[in-house]
């Protein structure tokens, strides 16, 4: 997920015939660009820096994974 543009939109759909999204899980959300379209969404993991030249991608594990379900 870059900005969660195609998240917001399935669940603007899904409004439409009266469908609440309770939540919203990514297996991987990038960290830039920080502001996103969507709010409340839980990664499992984060795409950090891309390096190109390189070849070198900085992929780590959300750090509140332990909170899954603990609301």
């Amino acid at each position: 997920m870059r900005a969660g543009g195609s998240i917001k939109g399935i669940s603007d759909v899904l409004s439409e015939f009266d469908i609440r999204v309770v939540g919203t899980g990514v297996v991987i959300a990038a960290v830039e660009p920080r502001k996103k379209v969507i709010g409340d969404y839980y990664p499992l993991l984060y795409l950090g820096e891309v390096d190109e030249q390189n070849k070198t991608i900085e992929v780590f594990e959300n750090p509140n994974r332990d909170t899954i379900g603990n609301n």
